[in-house]
């Protein structure tokens, strides 16, 4: 898909699939070293069940918040304004999302930012689950199980997302899905 149409798919539902951004070995070493990072487990509400792992990348020359920070900048800023001239980015966060066995993201919007890029790390087969919902406002739910390097561009404040829980099976007892994640700010 030319990142012309990635732009025209946002435009009209808020969000674009760009499979294969990456490729799926600089995935696997990007996993790598987000398994290294610090991380804190994150629960919906008191007494909840819905936990997941979160780990910040804060450090400026860690490689996840370069790719994310530096090298997709651009392309995060053709498809969410594609007419503007030179779109301005006001800040940018970035963080790794790890899920274990049971481990999902809630059905949810965000509150902040104009665009997220996140990018698959890790995850295991179908049958396993980790596949992400969305649904834009006026639109069906759709989902797509992303493989490593797979990536998504989403409006997260006006798309509802979520992510199948991780279940276990024969072939894979221990399931984790990694993602990276980029909240820009956009001028």
């Amino acid at each position: 898909m030319s990142r012309v149409s990635d732009a025209e798919g946002y435009a009209e539902r808020r969000y674009t699939s760009l499979p294969g951004l990456i490729p799926a070995d600089r995935a696997s070493t990007l996993a790598a070293l987000a398994r290294r990072l610090p991380g804190r487990m994150v629960t919906l509400a008191e007494g909840s069940r819905q936990r997941w792992e979160e780990r910040q990348v804060d450090d400026e020359e860690h490689p996840i918040r370069i790719l994310l920070g530096t090298e997709l900048v651009k392309t995060v800023l053709r498809i969410v304004r594609p007419h503007d001239r030179a779109p301005g980015l006001a800040d940018f966060r970035c963080w790794v999302t790890r899920y274990g066995t049971g481990g999902f993201l809630p059905r949810h919007r965000d509150r902040y930012g104009t665009a997220q890029l996140l990018i698959c790390l890790a995850v295991p087969p179908a049958e396993n689950g980790g596949a992400l919902g969305l649904q834009a406002p006026g639109c069906g739910e759709e989902h797509l199980q992303l493989g490593p390097g797979d990536a998504v561009v989403l409006d997260a404040t006006a798309v509802d997302h979520w992510t199948t829980p991780l279940i276990t099976s024969e072939r894979v007892p221990e399931p984790e899905r990694l993602a990276a994640v980029g909240r820009y700010y956009v001028e």
